[in-house]
């Protein structure tokens, strides 16, 4: 056509995506873009939101803590210190807590003094760490064996028992770089006959100790994190 100048597409795309409109329209499409690719994380942090909503609503009029009892490795510090970051809440690892106070390491403490002296300093520790409020506490794997331990725990908060199976517990002391002064050995006889024998024994004291239980077998730190926080909520709503 007369007058008609022929343009090729991607000078026409050029032309469009230069003027007001066009400029408009590609910002709104990145945006949109944006938007869309953040859906999932979005749907995420909405569920958390949920859940601590109503875990607020089922604990926020009782200031409560959260222990995790458990046998050694089973999850304790590492699930603790992502529960403490999604409630929002703070973490205290009782062990660690006890090497500070005391400035000497646990396996220094059981070879010099003896385990019954390790257990006394435990228990003052754990009663100290019981007066605070809004924390995950990861406790010592024997801390249920003491009445007390457990009276203090229940008056301020839900225990809730990690479990392992005896091969993941002894997979996960071999690969532990702090196992030589944070878990002195319980008795003289081998690793895999030891938590055998020791489960055995301390199973049912877990057990009365605990509110609910969780399985940490083959299952990763943020779904162990989904099962505490559901197993609040139904607790909280009534249902077993």
């Amino acid at each position: 056509m007369k007058g008609f100048t022929r343009i090729s597409h991607k000078q026409l795309i050029k032309r469009f995506s230069c003027s007001p409109f066009g400029q408009a329209y590609f910002t709104a499409s990145a945006v949109l873009q944006a938007i869309c690719s953040e859906l999932p994380q979005l749907h995420g942090l909405c569920a958390l939101r949920m859940r601590q909503t109503m875990l607020v609503r089922k604990y926020g009029a009782r200031i409560m803590n959260i222990y995790l009892i458990g046998y050694r490795c089973t999850g304790k510090s590492s699930v603790g210190k992502s529960l403490a970051k999604i409630l929002g809440w703070s973490f205290l690892d009782a062990d660690v807590e006890l090497v500070k106070e005391y400035k000497i390491t646990i396996s220094e403490i059981v070879a010099t003094e003896g385990w019954e002296s390790f257990r006394k300093k435990e228990k003052h520790v754990l009663k100290r760490l019981s007066s605070l409020d809004k924390h995950v506490i990861a406790t010592g794997g024997g801390a249920i064996l003491d009445e007390e331990n457990v009276k203090n725990m229940k008056k301020s908060g839900v225990s809730i028992w990690l479990r392992a199976t005896p091969e993941t517990v002894k997979d996960r002391i071999l690969k532990d770089e702090t196992t030589k002064d944070s878990r002195p050995s319980l008795t003289s006889k081998g690793l895999m006959e030891e938590i055998e024998e020791t489960l055995i024994y301390r199973n049912p004291f877990y057990e009365k100790a605990m509110d609910f239980s969780v399985d940490t077998d083959n299952i990763d730190i943020e779904n162990i994190c989904l099962t505490i926080q559901k197993n609040l909520i139904e607790q909280g709503s009534g249902k077993k």
